[in-house]
């Protein structure tokens, strides 16, 4: 019998991502035969497990299955002294320990509890270029389980008249789609 349906969770130790089109290559022709089962994607640092299948398993992964990814990135929290030290991929991000737990305690909790209600509707980080205010976000991202959308001037504005507002509305759609979200307007 073919899946029609496979979500797999995959959890990344460095700076790997994928998509479902290649975890579906990767997967094509190959017997699902649980969830929890571990999956063997070819990549180093992604360990990634088959978190739903339907109809129930066992059952082939085939052209007709829908594949759903989700890409969960490790981090290594470490407190030292009045720091916080975050270790994530190949970047290492320093704050102070009262100013992180206060942005853990306001915005990521929040945001990775599906019940819990953000007091805000939105944040703003100001600091010159270079201080970190993108790693930031992302870091919230990654942190919560947000689905993250990075918009500037580069991907928005577009020489076609009514083209900028049709990707700015795009954007927003998805973030909407893929609740809860993150949108960083660089």
């Amino acid at each position: 019998m073919i899946c029609e349906e496979v979500e797999v969770k995959c959890i990344s130790r460095g700076g790997s991502s994928t998509n479902p089109i290649y975890v579906k290559y990767m997967l094509l022709d190959s017997v699902v035969k649980e969830e929890g089962e571990k999956v063997n994607l070819g990549l180093k640092d992604l360990d990634c497990v088959v978190e739903s299948i339907s109809p129930e398993a066992p059952c082939m992964v085939g052209l007709p299955t829908n594949v759903a990814v989700r890409v969960l990135k490790q981090y290594q929290v470490r407190e030292v002294g009045n720091v916080v030290v975050i270790r994530r991929g190949r970047s290492v991000l320093v704050y102070d320990k009262d100013v992180f737990s206060e942005i853990k305690t306001l915005i990521i909790d929040p945001l990775a509890d599906s019940e819990a209600e953000l007091n805000a509707h939105g944040f703003m980080f100001i600091g010159l270029p270079g201080v970190g205010k993108t790693q930031l976000a992302r870091l919230i991202a990654d942190m919560s389980g947000a689905y993250y959308v990075e918009l500037n001037a580069a991907n928005i504005l577009s020489k076609w008249l009514g083209d900028s507002e049709k990707r700015l509305r795009r954007a927003f759609e998805d973030a909407r789609e893929h609740e809860p979200s993150l949108i960083l307007l660089n």
